[in-house]
């Protein structure tokens, strides 16, 4: 009888060994699936992060500096930017044209004594000079008298008398004499100064 009970508790105490075995089993089995689990979860939120870490750097930051949102290389607006104008050369001013020499003017008379008609500069206008045909001290008029084209019209007009003239002092008396400047100067005497002397009221 005892023989048997004591089988009894040993077949129980077996059963009871062989159920804690396979709870320790099972609760092993669980804990290496959670783990399991939770391994894949990590692995899964790992790459989650990685990938939008990814995506957050490769987006533009809203509170990145301005110098490198505005880079040279990364920034599109200024890779489309037009391309700046060239410059233009300013016109360079056209030099003003040389002036024309002017001619020299003269002063056309005739002389008071032999009446040869003389040319003189328009700068001895005033002074006293000597006829170059006669030697007489002429003055010379302020503007041209014109009455060397009068009487070349009028000599024009008129035949040859006889053969007592000599043809070629009536050619040099109708020639017109032009004065050198340079020598009449010397000695030339200036025009007189009139001293005109005012009423006192």
């Amino acid at each position: 009888m005892v023989g048997i009970i004591a089988l009894a508790l040993s077949a129980v105490a077996l059963v009871l060994g062989i159920v804690a075995l396979a709870k320790a089993v099972e609760l092993r089995d669980d804990l290496n699936r959670q783990k399991r689990q939770q391994g894949d979860l990590s692995d899964t939120l790992k790459q989650r992060l990685e990938g939008l870490a990814k995506s957050l750097s490769a987006r533009e930051s809203p509170f990145a500096p301005t110098s490198s949102r505005a880079s040279p290389s990364s920034s599109p607006a200024s890779q489309q930017s037009p391309p700046a104008p060239a410059r233009r050369e300013a016109p360079r001013p056209t030099p003003p044209p040389e002036p024309e020499p002017q001619q020299e003017q003269f002063i056309n008379f005739d002389c008071a004594q032999c009446n040869q008609n003389i040319e003189a500069p328009i700068a001895m206008a005033g002074y006293h000079v000597t006829c170059p045909t006669c030697s007489a001290l002429i003055t010379v008029p302020l503007e041209s008298s014109g009455a060397a084209a009068a009487r070349a019209a009028a000599r024009e007009d008129q035949p040859v008398i006889g053969d007592d003239v000599d043809m070629e002092e009536e050619v040099l008396k109708g020639a017109t004499v032009r004065i050198d400047i340079s020598k009449v100067f010397e000695d030339a005497e200036p025009p007189k100064r009139q001293i005109v002397i005012k009423r006192r009221g």
